[in-house]
């Protein structure tokens, strides 16, 4: 059986630290649980970036390249070399008042995606957004226990679909 091709990334190293910096920011590890980060949600933009939104691809990495542009300007870093604090008020800002708001919308967006989504679409890294929201999982039938709704549903860990594509770049970060 031949070995699978590792994927490509879909993002710079310095573009990835962009994001992580922005995902983590909007959803960080606290103590209710995992943040965007540890659930994966960078994975899963990325892997989206390489698949089916490929199309948006550079206007994401031009939406990126404007945030780095505005915390240098009124924070004198790139958005991954700033402290919480100063991170929290340039991602304020652009989602209060820039011309960046539609950016930040949409990573916000891609980031809810992929901490909740299914794990075979390269987020929800072992069922940690699922498990934050007490989702037990997609099941195709209930027991008649299950139903009686006196207990918390037993998690299902099972992914609906398993797409070579999601296991490579979970492998690969």
């Amino acid at each position: 059986m031949a070995q699978a091709q590792p994927v490509a990334a879909a993002l710079s190293e310095d573009q990835r630290k962009t994001l992580d910096a922005f995902i983590d920011r909007l959803v960080p590890k606290d103590e209710n649980g995992p943040g965007a980060l540890d659930c994966g949600a960078g994975d899963y933009i990325e892997l989206c970036l390489r698949d089916y939104l490929a199309a948006e691809k550079l206007m994401f990495v031009s939406g990126l390249e404007n945030v780095n542009a505005f915390a240098m300007r009124t924070q004198g870093a790139r958005l991954a070399g700033l402290s919480p604090e100063k991170s929290d008020a340039v991602l304020a800002e652009i989602e209060q008042s820039s011309n960046l708001r539609g950016f930040f919308n949409r990573v916000r967006r891609l980031t809810l995606e992929g901490m909740f989504s299914d794990p075979s679409y390269g987020g929800n890294k072992n069922f940690a957004g699922w498990d934050l929201i007490r989702y037990p999982g997609a099941k195709l039938a209930s027991s008649a226990e299950d139903q009686h709704m006196k207990t918390p549903a037993k998690p299902y860990r099972k992914a609906l679909y398993a797409t070579p594509q999601a296991r490579q770049i979970q492998q690969a970060r």
